[in-house]
């Protein structure tokens, strides 16, 4: 389950921030931004107001709770168009830009340095950043320099593609299913390219894909 805390600890970390970065911002202790995360402590509502509009996201969406999807195709990575979870653009008076990050920077993925460009967005997605896809492990559902919506979260379906770091530190986008006996099998779309098991514990899960962009440039 989504909470306050893991999504503001995403969102943070979406944005190459650290928690003194966020204290700074909003006039509080890292040790503060360090307890709403771990969830041992809430921010008053008007704080949870300003963190939103920072991060452009809903009150609602930072605070965890799960909001309908228009067609249920959130993560099956289908092409974005009207009608799908909202189109990627609406009016110009009702979008926001998110960036877009190198999933082949091993170490900084989320760093100011590694944006590789924005992207702009309806405002009714629920959306964090966006990732340039860089190999053929998910043809022919996402073709190679794809950019790939994200909402960051840890949470998931079966069978969902999500964005994940592996234990040695390099990033993939597979879809992901829970196992029994608690793993998680990740399973690339591109027969060519082997399923892969891990321990949850070794296997961080960032984010589940929303959307697809193949024409952006």
């Amino acid at each position: 389950m989504e909470t306050f805390g893991n999504r503001l600890r995403l969102l943070r970390e979406a944005k190459g921030l650290r928690q003194e970065d966020i204290g700074d911002i909003f006039g509080f202790g890292k040790s503060t931004i360090s307890q709403w995360e771990k969830g041992t402590r809430e921010p008053d509502f008007s704080v949870v107001v300003k963190l939103a509009e920072y991060f452009q996201v809903s009150t609602d969406d930072l605070l965890g709770k799960k909001l309908p999807v228009s067609t249920g195709q959130e993560g099956l990575i289908a092409p974005a168009q009207t009608g799908q979870e909202g189109s990627i653009v609406s009016s110009a008076e009702d979008t926001r830009k998110i960036p877009i990050y190198d999933i082949g920077n091993r170490d900084e993925i989320f760093a100011q340095t590694n944006i590789i460009g924005y992207v702009p967005i309806s405002a009714d997605i629920m959306a964090d950043y966006a990732i340039s896809m860089n190999d053929d492990s998910m043809l022919p559902s996402i073709k190679p320099e794809a950019k790939v919506i994200i909402r960051a979260q840890e949470t998931f379906s079966n069978g969902q593609a999500v964005l994940a770091q592996l234990p040695e530190g390099t990033y993939t986008i597979r879809r992901a299913t829970q196992t029994d006996e608690g793993g998680i099998i990740l399973t690339p779309d591109n027969s060519s390219y082997a399923p892969q098991h891990y321990n949850s514990a070794n296997l961080r899960i960032l984010g589940i894909v929303t959307h697809l962009i193949t024409d952006f440039t």
